[in-house]
């Protein structure tokens, strides 16, 4: 391998490597008119609390990271709706209109 191809292989490994890296703005956010919220946190662990109308959480974590929101309704009025953005763009939503309704999205930040 000539020193070309070795600096070629250098660069394309070190670009790599530094992507994932990155950080990404990621936002949780969910509407009900009261509901249960478990999510993975900004330090991959699961996390819960009870909220009542609209309820966010923003946190920054690297490319690649499991993402993960849940609501549940605590009664049988309106439904439920969570949302994963990222970077300030939509990437995951779902909402449920059932009674006691349960909503859930998941994926890898990309």
């Amino acid at each position: 391998m000539n020193r070309y191809s070795r600096a070629a292989v250098f660069l394309l490994v070190g670009t790599t490597a530094c992507r994932k890296d990155k950080l990404r703005e990621v936002d949780y956010m969910v509407g009900c008119a009261s509901c249960d919220v478990t999510y993975l946190n900004d330090e991959g662990t699961t996390a819960q609390q009870t909220t009542t109308g609209s309820w966010k959480y923003t946190m920054k974590v690297p490319e690649g990271r499991n993402l993960s929101l849940k609501a549940e309704s605590n009664n049988s009025i309106g439904g439920v709706t969570v949302s994963i953005r990222v970077d300030g763009e939509p990437f995951l939503t779902q909402t449920k209109n059932d009674t006691f309704a349960v909503a859930m999205v998941a994926g890898l930040v990309p």
